[in-house]
């Protein structure tokens, strides 16, 4: 018998050896698989037969070596720390790309230098100042100012175009995040089945599973914890993700209300789409939620496309009905006033004079448009518009890049362009109401309030009619005015001089009555029309006819109050940055500082880049010793194990010989 068992044992060396090679030359195969871990071979003995027990002794025999677990070898702190710092690099190397892309844009690094065109048009203004008739310098300065506009509005098209790219970006991610929870599901089933007998570990399922949250971790902040059965749970973003029986795939919805219904925004089906992330927290390292490039594209793309309205100035938001902001709103379309004559009926407001919103809300869903109270608008910085406001500019433009930097360009154009049309062809608001007729002879009120052109101090045209009111930039398909006949209370034409007939005895017709230019808000599409990029140009008649810029007086001679008035525009310090910034800017030191901005923001995403990188690099280095395949390591185990396996092979030689020679000569 003993014979026969030591064959026994020779069988387990010879077998435990093979198993060892085979698993070395398994990991040599996969040398450079991406996320092939190492796998090492434990050796255990087999049970042990006891002969005889004695009073201080064990009298027993070995049954030889097999093969206790073939280790899959990681460091699971490691891992996990891995993960989140990895996923925290990747945060800000999604936000650091997008800067750079942006800064690409203006061109200041290399290529075409936006600041170059601001430069063009201040000299072009420069120019037209020291000869505001001449037909070569009016010229010039509306060549300037196609470059300048053009030049602008290709810049935002560009930021938005970069928006849909990073939209795209994002639902490419989310695709994958569902690929991968699908994935990691389904290896989980497999793991759990092979592993179930505690007989076998199925290595290369978990190589890849952990190569999956490996990745699972650069993208969106993930825990996890492994079960019995060897199944790993995944959460993320603080929600389920991965159970042990279903994984919850991610979706995507477009936005209602305000937002861009483009842009896609996460969501989670299972939880009645519950959005996977709330952009309005504040992101840090100290709450930990700066995780994931996902999270990174959503906050530096934003929720829709910004313009200088989304950048609060608190002056707007003083005056009540004369607030320029409650203005533009109601004048735009976009909102109906709630105290308003015509809604007397709706029960709008109360018998002590608050607004019942709960009635508001049902006629802003009839109308389609949202009500607003000018009370609201009382107080400037103290105002309660003026505080929600800025509390959407908090929560939803600042914290992403693209937004803040379309907000702030977008300003620093409609500045220059606002101004400078409001010098050539000024406005003032009616302190009486006017009697008049529209186009079509219909009898009208313009009202005390309305905005107007200022014709005592507007300039004057080098044409033969010397037009006033022309601007030199405008809107896309919209008039800077309306035109209106004035009349008297009769309803009868009335000329300059508030009279029925003309000198001759001749009857005031519409074609010679005196006009009233109307601000207009609205295009000829009937929507809100801003001077905001993307919707300007420079005026098609003055591209016509230069001669229509008012930079004359009446008499035909050259205005120079006027010119020198543009020329202050640009030494003018009236811009800030930010809302609640104090120090003033002109034109050039805003674009400048805007500039730096933008640097700044790209020199903070690297600083925090090239720290994760250090710490990664650390933990990564210690996890690689353990985890990697090292060559010359495996060649050694692989000579180990032969040399063990030819050892075995020849103990077995050996017992044979022995039994041979007992059979066949006893």
């Amino acid at each position: 018998m003993g014979g026969m068992s030591s064959l026994y044992i020779g069988v387990s060396g010879l077998q435990s050896s093979q198993n060892a090679i085979n698993t070395t030359a398994h990991n040599l195969s996969n040398l450079h698989t991406p996320g092939y871990v190492r796998q090492q071979v434990i050796f255990a003995d087999r049970k042990y037969e006891t002969l005889s027990v004695g009073a201080v002794y064990h009298n027993q025999s070995g049954n030889g070596v097999s093969v206790m677990d073939i280790r899959h070898v990681r460091d699971i702190l490691l891992d996990k720390a891995y993960r989140q710092e990895s996923g925290r690099e990747a945060f800000y190397e999604s936000q650091a790309q997008v800067i750079e892309e942006i800064e690409g844009y203006f061109g200041e690094l290399e290529g075409e230098k936006f600041q170059d065109y601001l430069k063009d048009m201040w000299s072009a203004i420069q120019e037209v100042s020291k000869n505001p008739l001449g037909t070569e310098t009016r010229a010039a300065l509306v060549q300037s100012a196609v470059s300048f506009i053009s030049k602008a509005n290709s810049i935002y098209a560009d930021l938005r175009n970069y928006q849909l790219t990073i939209n795209q970006k994002i639902i490419n991610s989310v695709n994958r995040i569902n690929e991968i929870g699908k994935e990691i599901y389904g290896l989980n089933q497999m793991i759990s089945k092979i592993e179930v007998g505690d007989i076998e570990s199925a290595n290369d399922y978990r190589d890849r599973r952990d190569y999956l949250l490996d990745e699972l971790g650069g993208l969106v902040d993930i825990s996890y914890s492994e079960l019995k059965n060897g199944t790993v749970t995944v959460r993320a973003e603080g929600v389920d993700f991965i159970t042990e029986n279903y994984y919850h795939e991610m979706g995507l919805i477009h936005p209602d209300g305000e937002a861009d219904p483009e842009l896609v925004v996460p969501v989670w089906n299972y939880l009645n789409q519950k959005e996977v992330f709330n952009i309005t927290s504040t992101v840090s390292t100290v709450k930990n939620n700066d995780i994931g490039a996902l999270k990174a594209y959503i906050l530096a793309r934003g929720s829709s496309v910004a313009d200088y309205t989304d950048i609060p100035n608190w002056a707007d938001y003083e005056g009540g009905e004369d607030s320029q902001e409650y203005i533009r709103k109601i004048k735009g379309g976009n909102y109906f006033s709630v105290r308003d004559a015509k809604y007397a009926d709706k029960n709008l407001i109360t018998a002590d004079n608050k607004v019942n919103w709960t009635e508001v809300r049902k006629l802003e869903k009839e109308l389609g448009i949202k009500g607003i109270d000018y009370k609201d608008y009382i107080g400037g910085k103290d105002s309660k518009a003026y505080k929600e406001a800025m509390e959407y500019y908090d929560d939803y433009v600042i914290p992403s890049s693209i937004m803040t930097v379309m907000g702030e360009f977008d300003q620093l154009i409609n500045k220059i362009v606002e101004e400078f049309n409001e010098v050539i062809s000024p406005t003032m608001n009616l302190t009486s109401s006017l009697k008049a007729r529209d186009e079509k002879g219909n009898l009208i009120t313009i009202e005390s309030g309305t905005r107007v052109l200022d014709w005592n101090s507007a300039g004057y045209g080098k044409d033969q009619n010397r037009t006033q009111g022309t601007e030199l930039f405008s809107r896309r398909h919209t008039k800077r005015y309306i035109e209106y006949y004035a009349t008297n209370d009769n309803g009868e034409y009335i000329d300059e001089n508030g009279n029925t007939t003309d000198i001759n005895g001749n009857k005031v017709t519409k074609e010679t009555a005196k006009k009233y230019y109307v601000y207009n808000y609205k295009s000829d599409f009937n929507l809100e029309s801003l001077y905001s990029l993307n919707n300007l140009e420079v005026n098609p008649d003055v591209l016509s006819n230069n001669e229509l810029i008012p930079f004359g007086t009446k008499d035909g001679g050259e205005n120079r109050k006027l010119m020198d008035d543009i020329n202050a525009l640009w030494e003018k310090d009236d811009l800030v940055l930010l809302p609640e910034y104090s120090s003033k800017k002109n034109y050039m030191n805003y674009y400048t500082e805007f500039i730096g901005q933008i640097a700044g923001a790209g020199e903070l995403y690297n600083d925090m880049i090239a720290q994760q990188e250090k710490l990664i690099g650390g933990v990564d280095g210690v996890r690689r010793q353990i985890m990697d395949v090292s060559s010359d390591e495996e060649l050694q185990n692989l000579i180990k194990y032969q040399a063990a396996y030819n050892a075995s092979s020849r103990f077995i030689t050996v017992i044979d010989q022995m039994l041979e020679l007992i059979v066949t000569q006893l």
